[in-house]
């Protein structure tokens, strides 16, 4: 089925646009990447939201599973961390290795401070819980060449990507 469109207006050039849309032709894929989502440190979305150590909703990780049902509904097939614009003040870095070593922050963005409880390996971790490839958004802001350049390092390994869901090896849990 073929369906044409016209449309004339009137101009100092007389022109006339034509819209063919063909309904039967497939010509692009919208790959499945594109209906992502993405969290951030706003408001309740991940402190108190997603991760609540503690509280008798969350397992033994900190993450609510009131929660991690709901976002596993609609099969996101990829999770981008940080989203929005908190990316200007994350550093990956500061969300690996011992939590209680981790480095606290003030969010200027949004308010508040950012303890980093829930950082680079607890976000791996939520993303294998929900079934959703990890993508972690690298700081071009305030960060450097050399913090991108040593995580894309880390996450190849052996040639091997360490976030993907098939990786047989454990993401990196010490320090860069």
């Amino acid at each position: 089925m073929l369906y044409t469109v016209y449309t004339t207006k009137e101009s100092a050039c007389n022109m006339q646009a034509r819209i063919n849309v063909n309904v039967t032709k497939k010509q692009n894929l919208i790959h499945h990447f594109m209906y992502g989502q993405f969290i951030e440190f706003l408001g309740r979305c991940i402190d108190k939201g997603i991760f609540h150590p503690g509280s008798p909703l969350s397992d033994k990780n900190g993450f609510r599973q009131d929660v991690l049902e709901k976002a596993k509904g609609p099969q996101p097939p990829l999770l981008r961390f940080p989203g929005g614009t908190m990316v200007k003040l994350y550093h990956w870095m500061e969300g690996i290795g011992a939590k209680e070593e981790r480095k606290r922050q003030s969010n200027r963005i949004w308010g508040g401070v950012i303890d980093h409880a829930f950082g680079t390996n607890e976000f791996i971790q939520y993303c294998r819980e929900i079934g959703a490839e990890p993508f972690i958004i690298v700081n071009m802001t305030t960060g450097t060449a050399e913090e991108a350049y040593q995580l894309g390092r880390i996450l190849q390994r052996n040639g091997r990507h360490l976030l993907c869901q098939s990786a047989q090896k454990p993401w990196f849990r010490g320090t860069a």
